[in-house]
């Protein structure tokens, strides 16, 4: 997962989107979370997230079991109305996060038990995720509760369809979509 580093005031951030966060790479902290701020000035929820708690799971026969890959060209396509230009350093930042998006490699695991597994693969890093999931109705939410084995706390949300699952993570005011499809099955 990208972390910050400090750099002189007034340098670029750019922002990396990686599995279920999103950070910033070569900015320092103030900077991007005053361009957060100032480009999430009249943002509004559109829905509420579904908070997973725990020992809380739907039935072994959910249609959130089983293995799912995003789809990365969806997940750029519908990611782009979420990454605001003035946050990541202008629209060639916005279109490479984009990109990196588009050629990401991201499976989730959903297991049964109301626990996840990933991995991810995003320019040549590769990163290893668990946590906890649950779904009310459509609306899946999953909270990571580990990264490469370290504990972090972390969520996406969103809605399952079939065989198609569309979530959304937000992280000081960035907000990318990533679309899934099960696998196999």
């Amino acid at each position: 997962m990208g972390r910050a580093r400090n750099k002189p005031a007034g340098a670029v951030c750019v922002v990396v989107a990686v599995g279920l966060a999103v950070g910033a790479v070569g900015c320092d902290l103030g900077t991007y979370a005053k361009r957060a701020e100032v480009a999430s000035a009249g943002y509004v929820p559109t829905a509420k997230p579904v908070e997973a708690s725990a020992g809380e799971t739907d039935a072994p026969a959910s249609p959130a079991v089983g293995k799912w890959s995003v789809d990365g060209q969806r997940s750029a396509d519908a990611s782009r109305g979420g990454i605001n230009p003035v946050m990541v350093g202008g629209a060639a930042k916005v279109q490479e996060l984009l990109d990196m998006i588009r050629d990401m490699e991201l499976e989730f695991d959903v297991k049964a038990d109301g626990t996840f597994t990933a991995k991810e693969v995003m320019d040549s890093r590769a990163a290893n995720y668990k946590g906890k999931w649950t779904l009310r109705g459509n609306r899946i939410a999953l909270n990571q509760t580990h990264e490469n084995g370290k504990p972090v706390a972390d969520k996406m949300d969103g809605t399952l369809n079939g065989r198609e699952m569309n979530l959304t993570h937000r992280q000081q005011g960035l907000v990318t979509k990533f679309v899934f499809r099960k696998v196999g099955q």
